[in-house]
C-alpha cells in the first residue's frame, strides 16, 4: 500500500498542496492515504506526519512529492527513512527518484547517511576546536551559570537558617530546577548549624529532593549541635526521616566533638 504524505510551510491561501497532491495520485496514493501538513519542516510533531507514520505497516511504502516535504535537515530526513526502514516500510520520492525498494534508492540513502555522519563529524570538531581555543584565552565554554558563587553561598545560607526551597526560588529569582541542579552539581555542599529547630513537612520535603539528588554524586558536610541521634526527631515525618537519614547516616564520616562552646570561652579570653 503507498501512503502520501505533504506539506506545506504556510496556513495561508498563497501555499495549497494541490500540486504535491496531483503528483501522489499520478504515482498511484489512493486518495484516503493521503495526509498533509501546513507547518515547517524543522517541526517534528507535523500532526499529518505522525497520523501517516501511525497508519503506515510492514510492507507499505510512504511516497512524498520532494524530500524536503519531508523533512528540512538531512539528519531529520535520515532519521524518519530509517525509522521506516526498521518497520518494513519502504520510502519513495518522486522528485528525487529516490526508491529504497531499488538497488539505486538504497544507493543514495546509503550516500546521504554517510554525508550526515560526515556533518556531524565536523561539527563536533568545530566544537572542540572552540572550546580549545576559548580555553587557551582562558575563557570557558557553555553558557555562564545562572547562579553564581557567591548567590549560591547566600541560598545555602538561606536554606541553613530554615528557609523552604520555594521561598528561596522567589527571593532570589531562581527557577526550582535550576537551583536543585546547582545544588546537585557542587562538589561539596556544606549544611552549618544544622536543627536546634524540628522541620516543618516541606523543609524535610526539600532536604530529602536535596540529598536525593548528591546520593552517589557529591559530598554533604552537616555541622550541628544536636547529637545525631536526634536527628530523626528534627524531622517530623518518619517516612521522610528515614529516607534522609539513610542517605546522610550510614555511609558517613562521623566527628563528635565534646566540651564547652567556643562561644562561652570567647568572652574569658578576651577579659585575660
Amino acid at each position: 500500500m503507498l501512503v502520501g504524505y505533504m506539506r506545506v510551510s504556510s496556513e495561508g491561501d498563497r501555499q495549497t498542496t494541490a500540486l504535491q497532491r496531483d503528483a501522489l495520485l499520478a504515482a498511484g496514493v489512493d486518495d484516503r492515504h493521503l495526509y498533509e501538513d501546513k507547518a515547517s519542516g524543522a517541526r517534528a510533531d507535523r500532526p499529518g506526519l505522525v497520523r501517516a507514520l501511525e497508519f503506515a505497516r510492514t510492507g507499505d511504502c510512504m511516497v512524498v512529492w520532494k524530500l524536503d516535504r519531508l523533512g528540512r535537515s538531512l539528519p531529520h530526513l535520515l532519521s524518519i527513512v530509517t525509522g521506516l526502514r526498521e518497520r518494513g516500510v519502504a520510502f519513495r520520492s518522486l522528485t528525487e527518484q529516490m526508491d529504497t525498494t531499488t538497488p539505486h534508492g538504497e544507493l543514495l540513502f546509503s550516500i546521504f547517511g554517510a554525508l550526515a555522519q560526515y556533518e556531524r563529524a565536523l561539527t563536533q570538531e568545530r566544537v572542540r576546536a572552540g572550546l580549545a581555543d576559548a580555553k587557551r584565552r582562558g575563557r570557558r565554554g557553555g553558557r555562564p551559570p545562572e547562579i553564581n558563587a557567591e548567590k549560591l553561598d547566600a541560598i545555602i545560607a538561606a536554606l541553613n537558617s530554615g528557609a523552604t526551597k520555594a521561598a528561596v526560588c522567589r527571593t532570589f529569582g531562581a527557577k526550582r530546577t535550576t537551583l536543585i541542579e546547582t545544588l546537585a552539581r557542587a562538589k561539596l555542599l556544606v549544611l552549618d548549624d544544622w536543627g536546634p529547630e524540628p522541620l516543618t513537612a516541606e523543609q524535610a520535603r526539600d532536604l530529602l529532593e536535596i540529598v536525593e539528588d548528591r546520593y552517589d554524586a557529591g559530598s554533604v558536610l552537616i555541622t550541628s549541635q544536636v547529637p545525631v541521634d536526634r536527628w530523626y526527631e528534627m524531622i517530623s515525618i518518619p517516612t521522610l526521616a528515614d529516607a534522609v537519614l539513610d542517605r546522610l547516616i550510614h555511609n558517613a564520616y562521623r566527628i563528635e566533638l565534646s566540651g564547652d562552646s567556643l562561644r562561652k570561652q570567647r568572652p574569658a579570653d578576651q577579659a585575660a
